[in-house]
């Protein structure tokens, strides 16, 4: 693990260790909406996000101590990095475990995984990446998908919690989409693994005090099940998945790496098919055909280098 890292100007192919990262990436998370969606009977999803954290945030703990890593950002990236974390790992996690109470996991998935489609003008705005015509084309035909998705074919309009879900659901992404092109904005000087764990900190604090001073929805029942889940959310798709994925980032934009990451909800459609028996009707699948077609175009297209942006002298974005 290094100790110094800095967002650098995005390159136009990957290197095979950001291929691996990217596809353990989409393979863990893929598998982790199915499997979530079925332990929600013991444990609200607001109680369940919190307790992922705390748990990341021991394994994280233990594994920084072993390997001599520092717990703290370096002077001046700790309210960015705070900032970043509550973005994409506290809001993006809240709010789509929260949609997905009222969604199938498919369904949840695809919704929270259009991210890209918002990363590609809150990337323009915020980060100055540069938007050539396969992230156009690639963006429209994600949102073509993400449009197919909502149409009364596939959802009842008239059902209060399905809306709620499916709004629960998009304010993920637009968290994700929000907090992914913010950390692009500086480059920063902390290692990957402090940072996810400054990240996760900041998130499990947000979340777990609300849960602390007003408890739980409903009780948590302890089950193998559930204790089986948590330690693989802790250790699986929050520890080691978001250093992947800040790894990632800082070299290359946050749409297209998203557009990787729309290959999630098409895996999840499959497994929550295979695993909860979700229904899966033509739409459904127009629709994640789209938005893999998007992911296709995206990453086929050849990127203009992203300026390096200045180091923030403030503790600030």
């Amino acid at each position: 693990m290094t100790s110094q890292t800095s967002s650098a100007p995005e390159k136009r192919s990957w290197s095979r260790t950001t291929w691996l990262e990217l596809i353990g990436i989409v393979l863990f998370w893929s598998a982790n909406w199915p499997i979530t969606k079925s332990i929600l009977i013991y444990a609200s999803p607001m109680a369940f996000t919190a307790i992922r954290f705390v748990c990341a945030l021991a394994v994280m703990a233990v594994v920084s101590v072993l390997a001599r890593q520092p717990l703290r950002p370096v002077a001046g990236e700790k309210s960015g990095l705070a900032l970043v974390g509550l973005l994409q790992i506290g809001g993006m996690l809240g709010f789509s475990f929260a949609g997905l109470e009222y969604l199938g996991p498919g369904r949840a998935a695809v919704l929270t995984y259009t991210m890209p489609i918002w990363c590609i003008p809150l990337g323009w705005l915020l980060t100055r990446d540069r938007i050539n015509l396969s992230g156009v084309i690639g963006g429209l035909l994600g949102l073509a998908g993400l449009l197919v998705f909502l149409n009364p074919a596939l959802i009842s309009w008239s059902d209060r919690r399905i809306l709620l879900g499916n709004g629960l659901a998009l304010a993920g992404a637009l968290c994700w989409a929000l907090g992914a092109c913010l950390y692009r904005r500086r480059r920063w000087q902390t290692g990957f693994w402090t940072q996810t764990f400054w990240q996760v900190l900041a998130s499990a604090i947000v979340l777990s005090v609300p849960l602390w001073l007003l408890g739980a929805r409903r009780p948590i029942v302890w089950t193998a099940s559930l204790i089986v889940v948590l330690a693989y959310n802790a250790i699986v798709t929050t520890a080691l998945c978001y250093w992947w994925w800040g790894k990632v980032l800082a070299t290359t934009s946050a749409a297209r790496a998203g557009q990787f990451l729309t290959l999630v909800p098409a895996s999840a459609l499959l497994m929550s098919k295979a695993f909860s028996g979700e229904a899966v009707g033509l739409s459904a699948l127009v629709s994640v055909l789209l938005i893999s077609a998007g992911v296709i175009v995206t990453l086929r297209g050849r990127t203009p280098p992203t300026p390096i942006l200045p180091i923030a002298d403030s503790d600030g974005l």
